[in-house]
């Protein structure tokens, strides 16, 4: 290959090729988080649409306690949760803040959201299954062919 046919890369591209990608991933990091807390709010939403599903098995789902209500609170938090990852954390950029700073943070805030919904989420489900089976083995069922 001879020099008149090869681009000559200098150093002044690569910085501008690096701050355009630089960029575009800051811009983008916000939008990765809120597909994920759109899909956890979802899978919180459809939590709450097993209940008639599990009421149709043969157990009567009855919240007369309050203890009842544990599996519905743990799944509501879950839900809570997920619409918090949503919203945006809002700080400024000026010359004092330290942007890399200010990325770890929302990160760490993230997955200690993602975590604690996970927690909720799976314990409300649990819970929720159980009681709908000690509510269904109440029922004394016998399955027949």
């Amino acid at each position: 290959m001879t020099d008149s046919a090869a681009e000559i890369v200098t150093a002044d591209d690569m910085a501008d090729a690096t701050k355009e990608w630089v960029t575009s991933e800051a811009s983008k990091v916000g939008d990765r988080y809120f597909e994920i807390a759109k899909f956890l709010f979802g899978a919180s939403a459809g939590a709450f649409a097993v209940i008639p599903f599990l009421s149709q098995l043969g157990g009567q789902l009855n919240f007369s306690t309050l203890v009842d209500f544990v599996p519905l609170a743990l799944l509501a938090i879950a839900t809570l949760l997920a619409i918090l990852m949503a919203l945006p954390m809002h700080f400024e950029v000026n010359h004092t803040v330290d942007v890399v700073a200010k990325h770890r943070s929302f990160i760490q805030r993230q997955r200690r959201l993602i975590f604690s919904w996970l927690l909720f989420w799976a314990a409300g489900i649990f819970l929720l299954f159980l009681k709908a089976t000690t509510s269904l083995a109440e029922t004394n069922v016998t399955v027949t062919q």
